[in-house]
């Protein structure tokens, strides 16, 4: 999963008669790593950090509410106390999209999504507000698997927000309701995942 780390140890030779001229010498190969899944995946187009992210410096969409507050972005005060961007805060601009068509975006969620959650976005009027789904946008979601969220367009993504699932998966129009970027052929968004007020 996400996150996980792992240590990789392979014992071989080459084969005998091999045209390198080693055939029949053992080699080693020792890797120590950890998983890095792309936070932010699309069905169209070329998915980078946004404005805000790479303000603060960072080579990806995927922020965490402290580095909102560093950048200046406010609080939602639409959400329960402590719960914004449950999962992460995505600043994401998807490049190279066809004017008008619908890109499916994945979020990759470094948490459940939680009980009586809401998709949330900061908006060009720097409010926050709901994602808009009345006019074909969509929001559905996914549990992971194999340690990774479908791909986009995949069937496992169902409408709405599921509580448990890692995978969140956005329908954005370019253009549309919830595309925050004034460019043909660009969609921009900083949003995430927060909990209703009660």
């Amino acid at each position: 999963a996400n996150g996980d780390t792992f240590t990789l140890d392979s014992y071989a030779h080459v084969p005998t008669g091999d045209p390198s001229g080693f055939g029949g010498v053992f080699y080693e190969v020792h890797l120590v790593g950890t998983i890095v899944m792309p936070a932010v995946t699309s069905s169209v187009g070329t998915v980078s950090p946004g404005a805000t992210a790479t303000g603060q410096k960072l080579s990806t969409p995927l922020m965490t509410k402290a580095q909102l507050t560093s950048a200046g972005v406010p609080s939602d005060p639409g959400i329960a106390a402590g719960t914004m961007c449950s999962g992460g805060c995505f600043d994401f601009k998807d490049t190279g999209v066809t004017a008008g068509a619908t890109a499916r975006i994945v979020l990759t969620l470094n948490a459940g999504i939680p009980k009586n959650a809401v998709f949330r976005k900061y908006n060009t009027t720097k409010h926050w507000s709901t994602f808009d789904t009345s006019k074909g946008d969509s929001v559905a979601s996914a549990p992971l698997v194999g340690g990774l969220c479908p791909a986009p367009g995949a069937t496992a993504y169902t409408s709405g927000l599921t509580t448990g699932n890692y995978c969140v998966e956005l329908g954005i129009k370019d253009g549309g309701p919830n595309d925050m970027s004034l460019a043909t052929g660009v969609i921009a968004e900083l949003s995430g995942v927060s909990v209703v007020k009660s």
